[in-house]
C-alpha cells in the first residue's frame, strides 16, 4: 500500500451540520472523517478519523484529528496513526453486512 493519503479519492456527505470524508481501500477496509457538532452543543465541533479493517474491527481518533491534515502519510502509516491515536473505539468489533 504505498498510496499516499493525499492520493485517496474521498466521497463526501452532508448530514445537516456535519459532514463525513468516506475513503474505500483496496483491501475492503475503509477510512472516514467526520467533522461534526459535538454533543456538548454551543456550536462546538470536533474531527474525528475512523479506520474500519477487512475484519469489521473499527478504530476511531476524536479530539480533532483528522488524518487529511498528513498528506505525505502512507495508508500504511495512516492505519497506524489513526491506531495509535484510537480513544474512543479500539479495535471494536462491528456488525456491519457484507455488501
Amino acid at each position: 500500500m504505498n498510496t499516499l493519503v493525499k492520493d485517496l479519492e474521498w466521497t463526501t456527505t452532508i448530514y445537516t451540520e456535519d459532514t463525513l470524508f468516506t475513503t474505500h481501500l483496496d483491501d475492503g477496509g475503509r477510512i472516514t472523517v467526520l467533522d461534526r457538532l459535538t454533543g456538548w452543543g454551543h456550536g462546538l465541533r470536533d474531527v474525528e478519523t475512523g479506520y474500519l479493517d477487512q475484519n469489521d474491527e473499527f478504530w476511531l481518533a476524536s479530539g480533532n484529528l483528522d488524518i487529511r491534515n498528513h498528506p505525505g502519510y502512507t495508508i500504511e502509516q495512516a492505519i497506524d496513526w489513526i491506531q495509535d491515536h484510537a480513544n474512543t473505539c479500539v479495535g471494536v468489533k462491528t456488525n456491519r453486512k457484507k455488501q
